[in-house]
């Protein structure tokens, strides 16, 4: 039986070849992700704010 019936060429190099680990995002921890989420949502939030103080500036002391 032909080796490439069991399984592609390229599929046996990748197996070969293919890190022992995951990739970091894909097997990342639960503490990983809740970490991202806060630096999402805070900037999101500093982003916002600043905005909104530019806007208020702006309505405020109008040039």
């Amino acid at each position: 039986m032909s080796e490439n019936i069991v399984a592609p060429f390229w599929y046996r190099q990748f197996l070969r070849f293919a890190p022992d680990t995951p990739p970091p995002l894909f097997g990342a921890s639960r503490a990983y992700w809740a970490a991202e989420t806060f630096k999402l949502a805070f900037s999101i939030g500093v982003v916002l704010t600043l905005v909104l103080l530019a806007f208020a500036h702006h309505i405020a002391a109008p040039a």
